[in-house]
């Protein structure tokens, strides 16, 4: 196995979490040789994690990128700034990991798409729950026809505010994209995955009604309610609630309605449960029994979420890490490559413009 160079651009929260994981699980797959960020509080938090063992830092990532010896960089900078420095990183040679979302406007995202294809290197976006065990069984049950023809898919998060960043960066629309953009592109990768369809068209509803922490008129929202309209007929919709009490089920649940049946996760109990209609016409109302025929509970399957598999925090984050290397090693396609997640970030941009304008937005 080959020991791939790597630099960290961006050594906040998530940058950290890239470091602890490559020192702690992919040592193996990745040499750290060097760090940057501008904050100088950051680079002394991140040197800490090494040990004492020489590492080299930049305050500026151009810096960083001249160093032909690195072949591979991870970037975990602010939303707003992924573009400029995963283009710039491309055209310097490297194979690059860019945390989610892939931008905050369109044509960012697709001048990354076409500097990748340009240059020929890897640009691999952070939607690491694709790469958990949990989500990769819900897509062989879908793929598997448990509900049939897949219908609707849905996700409901409930959960608190942001965590702290450096300067509250994350709290204004320009800068992160909007809470839709970087925290629940996440969940449309997940259901545009499950549905396997173009999506078409977006309305979105929402507003920042309860948590105000910079006080802006462009601070992110903190409710949203969104629709996805897919080709095919199919459809996706999304409830977000940014001040829940905190609960003991993760504040999140995802399903998939198909015309056969209901697949929905419990990740409190680690668990995926479907019910399936023994015949298709069970669907109709029987008026001789005054009611509908319910679905019957087909299977419930349970799975053990090891420890490794919420490494950093996420479902599925040591998993991509892994995928990266054997993308640049062995040329594997990785499931997170940007064409194959374009529309994670695409839907959630214009379901930032909808809320703003009141209009649906079609996604191009």
């Amino acid at each position: 196995m080959k020991r791939i160079k790597a630099g960290i651009i961006g050594c906040g929260h998530m940058g950290r979490n890239h470091i602890s994981t490559i020192l702690n699980n992919c040592r193996d797959e990745f040499e750290i040789v060097g760090i940057c960020d501008p904050e100088e509080k950051e680079i002394k938090i991140a040197k800490n994690l090494f040990n004492n063992t020489p590492i080299s830092c930049y305050s500026d990532y151009k810096e960083m990128l001249k160093d032909k010896g690195i072949q591979a960089v991870f970037i975990s900078v602010p939303n707003f700034l992924h573009a400029d420095v995963a283009i710039a990183a491309l055209k310097a040679g490297k194979d690059v990991f860019c945390e989610k979302p892939i931008a905050t406007k369109v044509e960012d995202v697709y001048r990354m798409l076409e500097a990748k294809e340009k240059t020929g290197h890897l640009l691999v976006i952070g939607f690491e729950l694709r790469y958990a065990e949990f989500y990769q069984r819900m897509k062989e049950l879908v793929e598997g026809e448990c509900v049939g023809r897949p219908v609707i898919a849905w996700c409901k998060e409930f959960r608190g505010p942001f965590l702290p960043k450096v300067n509250n960066w994350i709290q204004y629309r320009d800068k992160s994209g909007g809470a839709l953009v970087d925290k629940n592109s996440h969940h449309f990768d997940l259901m545009t995955w499950f549905l396997n369809a173009r999506p078409l068209k977006v309305c979105a509803f929402g507003g920042t009604n309860v948590v105000r922490v910079v006080n802006t008129d462009d601070e992110v929202e903190d409710n949203a309610c969104v629709i996805v309209e897919y080709e095919g007929g199919r459809r996706a919709c999304l409830l977000l609630c940014m001040f829940s009490p905190e609960t003991s089920d993760y504040g999140l649940e995802l399903g998939i309605m198909g015309d056969r049946g209901r697949l929905e996760t419990d990740k409190e109990q680690k668990a995926l449960h479907f019910w399936m209609r023994e015949k298709p016409e069970d669907i109709v109302w029987n008026l001789e029994e005054r009611r509908p025929r319910y679905l019957r509970k087909s299977a419930h399957t349970v799975y053990n979420v090891s420890r490794l598999d919420v490494e950093g925090g996420h479902f599925g984050f040591l998993q991509e890490h892994k995928a990266f290397h054997r993308a640049i090693e062995k040329g594997e396609v990785p499931l997170t490559s940007i064409e194959n997640v374009v529309y994670s970030t695409l839907i959630p941009i214009a379901a930032e413009e909808s809320m703003r304008t009141g209009k649906v937005v079609e996604i191009k």
